[in-house]
């Protein structure tokens, strides 16, 4: 009896852990296709929904999708992003309370003309004004060239009473300093915040176990 309580306490403890995962449009920057032939790159975001430029327009020159042989994370096509210029998209989900937010993305370093030494890679929660909830600054010149690499995820909370509560969730991407940045394959989940005597029932749970093994 007492290791079935011991396993429903662990099992409890895992379906805090688990999250969902948050709809992003493009997050592969797979649209426009332009593995066809013609062009490699457009600066058009609207055939693949949801991305927008930090001036709210679809078409900027200083955002660009590309598709350049074998330099992607996923599928074939990542975004480019000139310094001090950013995109983002508004995923039509709303902060909950008592929620961790997940946001991972994969940087790319080109090569040393693009991805230049001291590149600051930059995603985040972002508000519909240009406010930052939270925000990872990743340094891609450090990744392999001509590769992707996944950036440190950026775990975000938001606890009840937390004023954010109801307001959108939207995601934003930047050059947040030299050169270019570049973006593939976007993943938002959603999980609740684990409760702070997790650790301890966990701790528990396990002296449990190796008491009734001796």
């Amino acid at each position: 009896m007492k290791k079935i309580l011991l396993i429903g306490i662990f099992g409890a403890l895992t379906g805090l852990s688990q999250g969902a995962s948050i709809t992003i449009q493009n997050p592969g920057f797979e649209a426009p296709n332009l593995t066809g032939g013609g062009a490699t790159w457009s600066n058009d975001l609207a055939p693949g929904g949801g991305w927008l430029n930090q001036d709210n327009t679809a078409s900027s020159g200083n955002s660009f999708i590309e598709a350049i042989g074998g330099f992607a994370a996923e599928g074939a096509q990542h975004i480019g992003v000139a310094s001090a210029w950013g995109i983002g998209q508004d995923t039509g989900q709303v902060f909950a309370a008592d929620t961790r937010y997940t946001l991972l993305i994969a940087a790319g370093n080109r090569n040393t003309s693009f991805t230049v030494a001291g590149n600051a890679t930059q995603y985040g929660l972002v508000d519909g004004i240009g406010g930052i909830h939270a925000a990872n600054t990743f340094d891609a010149s450090a990744v392999a060239e001509g590769t992707f690499a996944d950036a440190p995820a950026l775990v975000f909370d938001v606890p009840a009473g937390s004023p954010l509560i109801g307001q959108p969730v939207i995601v934003g991407l930047a050059s947040a300093g030299p050169g270019r940045a570049h973006f593939d394959n976007v993943r938002l989940d959603a999980s609740a915040i684990p409760e702070p005597t997790s650790g301890l029932l966990a701790g528990l749970a396990g002296l449990m176990l190796l008491r009734r093994k001796r």
